[in-house]
């Protein structure tokens, strides 16, 4: 079931290429639902670096997955010298 994605606060991280992260089977199978938010820097090309794991819920659920995909994604840079913050929110279909 692919989460649904949203941001937070994201102070001009505006995805524009993503890879969809998994959703875990044991989160769907007991219809969990949560949220990660990251706090990261942009290289030159948009992709997030030194990242930063600022919260989630339920507590490390989805944060294995968040992470091994927000770092493929690529965002728009409008304000290079700032950090930049993504919430990800995991939301089961139906």
């Amino acid at each position: 079931m692919p989460p649904e994605i949203s941001t937070f606060n994201d102070g001009g991280a505006i995805p524009i290429s993503i890879t969809n992260p998994r959703y875990p089977r044991h989160a769907a199978m007991n219809g969990i639902e949560g949220w990660v938010l990251f706090e990261f820097d942009l290289d030159n090309n948009g992709h997030p670096t030194n990242l930063k794991l600022i919260d989630s819920f339920p507590k490390d659920t989805f944060v294995k997955d968040a992470s091994i995909a927000i770092v493929k994604w690529t965002f728009s840079n409008d304000n290079p010298s700032k950090r930049k913050q993504y919430l990800m929110q995991f939301q089961l279909e139906g």
